[in-house]
């Protein structure tokens, strides 16, 4: 995922794992062969609250390669769903000034335990 997909994703990043189900939209990255059933199972199977599986779902999202189209793929998964909609409508329209082609690496969690650890130095 490219760094200006991964700054939209980041900037709806609460309205995301507050209010998706997984379940809803992993059938369709899985159709879409940007989720495996692996990953799925990985995910959905550690018995965690929805939010902490949404959580891993983007972190995951985050690592793919640009050529499986994750983003455009994780929001079409949001509009096959009702209660969905408006959201990937706000998701498409959120600003970036990131530069699309420099690629996504860092996983959010490590960003938060190493800004943790500078300010306890």
């Amino acid at each position: 995922m490219n760094s200006q997909h991964w700054e939209k994703l980041r900037k709806n990043y609460r309205d995301i794992v507050e209010s998706v189900e997984p379940l809803d939209v992993m059938p369709y990255l899985c159709e879409k062969s940007v989720l495996t059933f692996e990953e799925r199972n990985q995910i959905t199977g550690s018995g965690c609250t929805s939010e902490l599986q949404m959580q891993e779902l983007l972190t995951r999202l985050r690592s793919k390669k640009e050529e499986v189209h994750a983003f455009q793929h994780f929001v079409d998964a949001l509009k096959t769903k009702d209660p969905y909609h408006d959201l990937a409508a706000r998701i498409c329209d959120t600003v970036s000034e990131a530069d699309p082609s420099v690629r996504s690496r860092v996983d959010p969690r490590c960003v938060e335990d190493e800004v943790r650890n500078v300010l306890n130095e």
